[in-house]
């Protein structure tokens, strides 16, 4: 499955950019579970509506079937998780904002390798981890992090923490992304961790 992804087919690559898949990141645990980011103009329901209308698409997820248990579609094994927290510099509350010239233009061509690893074109690293919190403090929780202490944002962006945003599913399992220049989630821990307001 990771060799497969080494070399994602060109077809399936501009499919998933013509169906809205923009900065589009898998990451995998040693057990199997994987989770998928990306940033699109719409939602998770109708970029994979918009994927399921191209040929392409079948014959990836029919060919990747066989490594999910019981031989299920990656595309029809997949759920989503709500996002419940962002600390970026792009981020729009007003839709008249958006800029969609800055989406991935025609210019987009298919990269050789798509495995992971690497950085951004800024230089930064990818990166991927897990959480697990009670379900009757949830609520609490995403409360809380709608208004995260400015001091706090400030810690985590001196400590490497770059387009950062927070999922969740109501089962209290959430998964956060970022974007670092610094060696990775140990590092920015590290960092995190000489900051009183941590």
């Amino acid at each position: 499955y990771l060799k497969d992804h080494e070399a994602v087919w060109p077809e399936m690559q501009q499919a998933l950019v013509d169906c809205g898949w923009h900065n589009y990141s898998l990451f995998y645990r040693q057990d199997g579970f994987a989770f998928g980011y990306f940033e699109t103009d719409a939602d998770f329901d109708t970029c994979c509506a918009r994927m399921a209308e191209t040929e392409v698409n079948g014959r990836w997820q029919d060919a990747m079937s066989k490594y999910t248990p019981a031989n299920v579609r990656p595309d029809e094994a997949a759920g989503t998780m709500q996002h419940y927290f962002y600390l970026g510099t792009d981020r729009v509350m007003d839709e008249a904002e958006v800029d969609s010239s800055l989406l991935p233009s025609s210019s987009w061509s298919p990269p050789s390798y798509t495995g992971g690893g690497g950085t951004t074109l800024s230089g930064l690293r990818r990166c991927c981890f897990q959480m697990k919190f009670e379900p009757a403090e949830l609520e609490q929780y995403l409360i809380d992090h709608e208004t995260v202490w400015p001091e706090m944002q400030q810690a985590l962006v001196d400590c490497g923490w770059h387009n950062y945003s927070l999922f969740y599913r109501p089962d209290g399992f959430a998964v956060g992304y970022f974007e670092t220049d610094t060696s990775g989630f140990e590092e920015v821990g590290a960092r995190m961790d000489q900051y009183d307001v941590n």
